[in-house]
């Protein structure tokens, strides 16, 4: 549905024409403009456009608490710490992945994240050690500026950035 999204999805897809071996690992929920509560697809194994897709259980999202904390952060109000983890507690989260990240990370060359702002990818990246690879996607936004995403830019093996200005940035 957003830029990221397409990114990730046209990546995959060029790199396994050129024989790379791609699997996405993703949630079972449609996008970010639906109900992030609703599970829109099935989770398990599945083969879609030529790659292997396996699609995790997320968690509840904590809708009320979520909403609040990220229309401070994007109206610019520096969050405190326990505000900060709330705010990841409380987004796109999938307990599954990780653990199958944590059990599975040594099975692939490069595991990716995309884009930079999601809890999956804060909290997946600490799974996968030096054979991780962050395509932040980065704005200049709130969620640019958290604690959480300087440790994720410090912790991933290695940061693939679209733009000179992107890179500059973080």
């Amino acid at each position: 549905a957003g830029g990221a999204e397409a990114e990730c999805r046209q990546t995959a897809i060029r790199l396994a024409a050129r024989g790379v071996t791609v699997e996405i690992l993703t949630t079972c929920l449609l996008d970010m403009a639906h109900d992030w509560n609703t599970e829109y697809h099935q989770a398990g194994v599945t083969e879609e456009d030529g790659l292997t897709v396996r699609r995790f259980r997320p968690e509840p999202v904590i809708e009320p608490t979520f909403s609040q904390l990220n229309q401070r952060l994007l109206a610019g109000e520096v969050l405190s710490p326990i505000a900060q983890d709330w705010l990841y507690a409380s987004f796109v989260n999938s307990f599954e992945l990780y653990r199958w990240l944590a059990a599975h990370a040594d099975d692939y060359v490069r595991v990716c994240f995309i884009p930079y702002l999601f809890a999956t990818s804060v909290h997946g990246s600490r799974c996968c050690g030096a054979n991780s690879v962050l395509i932040p996607c980065l704005h200049d936004e709130g969620y640019a500026r958290l604690p959480a995403v300087r440790a994720l830019f410090e912790r991933v093996g290695r940061i693939i950035f679209h733009t000179a200005s992107e890179q500059a940035l973080a």
